[in-house]
């Protein structure tokens, strides 16, 4: 997870300096793919 953090972080920092309104989009659709992540690996988090 350290890894996927830092390649992340370095990402941004690289991009989004230039094209920040295309990092927004990128980073909606990891938080969504994340969330049903989360929602099907833990049941309980689908109720909320």
């Amino acid at each position: 997870m350290q890894d996927v953090r830092s390649i992340l972080r370095g990402w941004g920092n690289y991009y989004g300096r230039f094209y920040t309104s295309e990092m927004y989009s990128v980073l909606r659709h990891m938080n969504r793919a994340l969330v049903r992540w989360a929602r099907r690996k833990y049941k309980k988090l689908a109720r909320h």
